[in-house]
């Protein structure tokens, strides 16, 4: 962990309170056997790891929105959720819980924001942001994790904490083509998938990561827009694309695109999509539309703020439908 890292989180804490560790101890009580726990807590002790990204499990799902020819930006949009509740009690009695400790952090440099990034409280590192003028960035948790042999990998040097890591390439990578280079080069501690979008036309990629150094037989290569086959958009859950899905997230989405002309893109629309009753479930954390070109970022924390689209998929017969159509969907 990098010095200054180290320096914000301490504030962080002084700040909030360690009796915050209560409640995030309660919480590992769930995700955790007593063994792994104990592997844990002398790892962190030891200065290795930070909590988050060996603890949390993270679900989202994106999609970048090509718009016409006459402007050619490329929108990202994310949601996030989390199959756990992470709830703490205030001073004044209050019981909150992730939404409510949801901000955006702005980076600054020279007088400028440099980069923003929807974050969570104690959390310093990077899963959600955007570099100013440059490209945007997210990272989904892949399945199946391991926690026990990400946790063996990380110790052993065979990846990173993602999280300071794609930090460190926002802070000093100012270009979409830069990040992408980079973050494919990146080895990671888990699987999982980084997916970003840049300000130029057709600028969006998803890429899938195996751990450490690891290209399995079987994993997605990089994916990118691509405006000579007419790949206007990416959609990313926590399932490879080359696989049945998991969950009724992908089918669902793309019967929605399916009913969508690419020249009718716009934010509107982006919101009413990934706001619809089909992909925001009582788990949303947050949900996120960005673009770099212009400087747009705006977040929404749980609850229906926005009109809800077309509810698909929410009975156990619908689903089954859609998850036996996605054959068609590769």
């Amino acid at each position: 962990v990098q010095w200054q890292h180290f320096v914000e989180l301490c504030g962080l804490l002084a700040r909030v309170g360690l009796n915050l560790l209560d409640h995030w101890t309660a919480a590992l009580d769930k995700v955790l056997t007593p063994e792994e726990q104990l592997d844990w807590v002398i790892t962190l002790r030891a200065g290795e790891l930070e909590f988050d990204d060996y603890m949390r499990e993270l679900y989202g799902m994106v999609g970048w929105f090509m718009r016409p020819e006459d402007d050619p930006t490329v929108l990202h949009n994310q949601l996030v959720l989390f199959n756990a509740i992470y709830e703490f009690r205030m001073p004044d009695g209050r019981i909150l819980d992730l939404p409510d400790v949801t901000f955006t952090a702005r980076y600054w440099k020279d007088g400028k924001v440099l980069m923003l990034a929807p974050s969570f409280l104690g959390w310093v590192g990077i899963h959600t942001g955007m570099r100013m003028d440059g490209w945007t960035f997210e990272q989904n948790m892949r399945h199946p994790l391991d926690r026990a042999k990400s946790l063996q990998a990380f110790k052993a040097g065979k990846g990173d904490l993602y999280g300071w890591r794609v930090r460190q390439i926002m802070e000093t990578s100012p270009t979409y083509q830069g990040a992408l280079t980079s973050l494919t080069n990146t080895r990671v501690m888990a699987p999982m998938y980084f997916i970003l979008s840049g300000k130029g036309k057709y600028e969006g990629a998803v890429i899938t990561k195996d751990l450490g150094d690891d290209h399995l037989a079987g994993t997605p290569e990089v994916r990118q827009l691509n405006e000579a086959d007419g790949t206007w958009y990416l959609l990313q859950t926590n399932d490879d694309v080359n696989k049945l899905p998991e969950d009724s997230r992908r089918p669902a989405s793309k019967l929605m695109l399916a009913s969508v002309n690419q020249t009718q893109v716009d934010q509107a629309l982006v919101w009413k999509l990934i706001r619809s009753q089909t992909l925001v479930v009582p788990e949303t954390v947050f949900t996120w539309v960005a673009d770099s070109s212009t400087g747009y970022s705006e977040v929404i924390t749980s609850g229906p703020k926005r009109v809800a689209g077309q509810k698909i998929g929410h009975t156990k017969w619908a689903r089954k439908a859609l998850l036996a159509s996605e054959s068609g969907f590769f």
